[in-house]
């Protein structure tokens, strides 16, 4: 469901790091509000170049480009997930749990949006939410949890 993967082989060597079932770390590297990306998708990512041709992409209409975070590769891959284009602030996107089980990771999105006496600002958002994990080789599998934030 929703599930993109845009690594590249590059032909460089790099080393699948096994991993046990059960839960998976991983690390925020960054969640933010303004992504370029309109619809929801996500992404794995294990590459330095399809890393810089994302974060050129999510960020197109920021000058100048912030600086991409640090992911060694070697070791390392990438998850975004991207909410898609929003009415307003109130909406969020982030990576809850991730656990191996039976050679599939599975990520677990929670998507939370505005109740009904919920005041936000006006503007258009596309949240996201970028995490790194130990590089495997596996299918990936989201699971998403909706939730509305309750205001009174």
């Amino acid at each position: 469901l929703f599930v993109t993967n845009r690594a590249q082989n590059t032909g460089n060597i790099t080393q699948e790091t096994t991993v046990a079932d059960g839960p998976v770390k991983f690390e925020t590297v960054l969640k933010f509000q303004m992504s370029n990306y309109k619809e929801r998708v996500f992404f794995t990512i294990t590459s330095q170049e399809e890393w810089q041709k994302v974060w050129g992409e999510m960020q197109a209409n920021v000058t100048p480009l912030p600086v991409l975070p640090i992911v060694d590769f070697s070791k390392e891959m990438v998850v975004l997930v991207f909410q898609g284009t929003q009415s307003n602030a109130g909406y969020s996107i982030e990576v809850t749990r991730v656990e191996k089980k039976d050679g599939v990771i599975g990520v677990r999105v929670k998507e939370v949006s505005p109740g009904a006496g919920c005041f936000t600002a006006q503007v258009i958002t596309a949240p996201v939410h970028i995490v790194k994990m130990p590089k495997v080789d596996a299918k990936f599998e989201y699971d998403i949890k909706y939730e509305k934030m309750e205001c009174r």
